[in-house]
């Protein structure tokens, strides 16, 4: 029933034969994403990537869980990330607050 669902609903990664032989990368992949999440983070400083990098950091532990699959692992990451940008007006409220008691000091 899920391998039937799994190639109707996305065709060109089920041309694998065992649409388990992604699981064990996925692992690999998240990290792969936090770590390039961060980084371009460090780069910009404009709070662009870091909601990437908490998404990818979502799916990368629910990677660690047996019998997540990795198309749920990818759903938490594609909910996850609005969810966590919805935050960043509070966010940077809390940065300019910060830095205008830093100006008056």
């Amino acid at each position: 029933m899920t391998k039937n669902l799994f190639i109707e609903i996305m065709p060109v990664l089920a041309a694998s034969s065992d649409i388990h032989e992604f699981e064990p990368y996925m692992f690999a992949v998240w990290l792969s994403v936090f770590s390039l999440a961060c980084l371009i983070e460090m780069v910009t400083t404009k709070l662009v990537a870091v909601w990437f990098a908490s998404s990818a950091l979502l799916a990368l532990l629910l990677s660690f869980i047996p019998g997540v699959p990795f198309w749920g692992e990818i759903i938490a990451f594609v909910i996850a990330t609005p969810l966590f940008f919805m935050i960043r007006p509070l966010i940077q409220r809390k940065i300019q607050k910060k830095s205008t008691e830093d100006k008056e000091n």
